[in-house]
Order: C-alpha cells, then sequence, then structure tokens
C-alpha cells in the first residue's frame, strides 16, 4: 500500500520535471530566436554588404539568400485592406465565408445568402478573409514588381532570408 509520503515524493518529482521542462523551453525559445536573427539579421547583412545572394561553402553548403514577406492583416485594419484590394483590382484575394467559403468575386453572393438566411430567421455569421498563404504571395509578388503597396495595411515585413543546403 503507498502511503502519504511516498505520494509527496511523486508529487515533488513531478514538480521537479514541470520546472525542468520551464527551463527548457525557455532555452529552446531563446536558441530558436537566435537562429532566427542569424537567418534573417545577420547573415543577410554581411551577405548584401558583400555584395553577394549565393555562396558554396568548402565543407559543401550552400547558403543562398532570398527575399520572403510576413504578413497579417490586423483585425483593426481589416476594412481598409479589403478595401484597398477591391479597388486596386485585386478583391479576389478576399474570402468571404458564411457558414461555407465562398470563392473569388462571389462577395455579392455570400451577401445575398447571408441576406436570405436572416430573413428565414436563421442565425449566420459572414466572414471575410485573405488566405495567409495567398496574402504573402501576393505581397511578395507586387514587390517584386515594384509596385506600391501599403505594407503597414496588411501587417507586411519583407526580410531577408538564408537558405542553406547541405
Amino acid at each position: 500500500m503507498i502511503t502519504l509520503t511516498e505520494v509527496k515524493s511523486l508529487v515533488d518529482a513531478l514538480i521537479e520535471k514541470d520546472n525542468s521542462v520551464l527551463c527548457a523551453e525557455s532555452l529552446l525559445k531563446k536558441e530558436k530566436e537566435e537562429a532566427r536573427r542569424l537567418r534573417e539579421e545577420v547573415i543577410p547583412c554581411a551577405l548584401q554588404e558583400l555584395g553577394m545572394t549565393k555562396i558554396v561553402l568548402e565543407s559543401g553548403e550552400s547558403i543562398t539568400l532570398s527575399q520572403e514577406v510576413y504578413a497579417t492583416i490586423p483585425a483593426n485594419k481589416k476594412p481598409d485592406a479589403f478595401n484597398w484590394l477591391e479597388s486596386h483590382g485585386f478583391g479576389g484575394l478576399i474570402k468571404v465565408d458564411v457558414v461555407t467559403s465562398f470563392g473569388k468575386g462571389q462577395l455579392k453572393d455570400a451577401e445575398a445568402l447571408n441576406l436570405e438566411l436572416y430573413q428565414k430567421g436563421l442565425s449566420a455569421k459572414m466572414s471575410q478573409t485573405v488566405h495567409p498563404q495567398t496574402l504573402k504571395a501576393f505581397i511578395k509578388e507586387q514587390l517584386g514588381k515594384g509596385a506600391d503597396v501599403p505594407l503597414d495595411l496588411f501587417g507586411a515585413m519583407p526580410v531577408f532570408k538564408v537558405n542553406i543546403k547541405k
């Protein structure tokens, strides 16, 4: 039969393991941030300073500099972002949801269905989104064309990043 003292020892062991996990997670977070800083800031700056976009090390690793874009439309800027996309001919990037997904150019259909459901006494939730990968690809494409895209409106941040192939 197990004693209360043995249960306390098991609880102490669990607490110690939980603390160990927290420390390991904290260390992992710091290591990931340092790797990100090297990948997206330090090495790209060094390569740009040297005027290089690709190098092959003696050890065989190939280092390539590429431009990436991080983008997420902030909730408080969604109406302005969607208006900008519509007014610049990119409204097709916006997806409209009313329980089911509506595709490119179907905003009017979604609004009509939402109204029809409401008139029938059904509760429907309508939302508009731009898929994160679609947004990223769009902004990257526009930047590549030299287009003037309001990056802050789309929560976009272009970064240079190195990729290492062994």
